[in-house]
């Protein structure tokens, strides 16, 4: 799979840089907490769009920083266009190299790329981003291995 600038993308995806451009600097709490029972997702802060260095950086309440890398944003993108307005599951709680989610086909792009730190969860963020910008929507599915229910996600339309 081949990925490119954000200054490439179309349609919907080319709201999502200008979107998070709007956010850095602003604290986010993430709108998976309506999907998560008792374990409450942490907040966290767009620090810099990194153009150059084509990728987004936040920092959680904790202080720890995540790069969360433009490639990543482009598969999470492609995964959900080629759902068709179904749902797929984030995966982010997932053990990746287990089960089809957003996180194990990042995970498994990681692998193909030789890119350090393949396991670093970042699906959950990026999906968080994407809601926020209103280019998807968070809901549920089940697990049809566990039957548990699992944080999906779906495109908008």
């Amino acid at each position: 799979m081949e990925f490119y600038s954000w200054r490439m993308m179309t349609d919907s995806q080319a709201r999502l840089p200008e979107c998070i451009s709007r956010m850095v600097g602003q604290h986010i709490e993430s709108p998976r907490k309506e999907f998560s029972g008792k374990w409450m997702p942490q907040g966290f802060l767009i620090e810099k769009l990194d153009e150059e260095g084509q990728k987004v950086v936040i920092r959680f309440d904790s202080k720890t920083r995540l790069e969360l890398h433009f490639w990543r944003f482009n598969l999470v993108y492609n995964i959900l266009h080629e759902a068709n307005g179904n749902y797929v599951a984030v995966g982010s709680r997932i053990d990746p190299e287990k089960t089809e989610t957003i996180e194990s086909r990042l995970y498994e792009e990681a692998k193909k790329m030789n890119y350090p730190s393949a396991r670093l969860r970042t699906a959950a963020f990026i999906c968080d981003l994407m809601v926020l910008c209103k280019i998807a929507q968070y809901g549920v599915i089940r697990n049809p291995e566990t039957g548990r229910t699992v944080q999906a996600i779906r495109m908008l339309k």
